[in-house]
């Protein structure tokens, strides 16, 4: 992907939780321009993955 912020890491922060992750690729299924897919994992570290999107992340 030539996306200029693939292979960067960033701190994802929402409801004073962080995690940090890494950006792999462009989120194709994504309507909002610089949203992220995370993994539930990562995802878990926010929310609960029941919340299914995390609206008012900053990164």
């Amino acid at each position: 992907n030539s996306n200029p912020i693939c292979n960067k890491k960033v701190i994802a922060t929402y409801q004073g939780k962080s995690v940090t992750v890494a950006i792999t690729d462009r989120c194709a299924g994504c309507t909002i321009p610089y949203s992220l897919d995370f993994s539930p994992s990562a995802f878990s570290v926010l929310a609960d993955q029941s919340v299914g999107r995390i609206h008012g992340m900053t990164w």
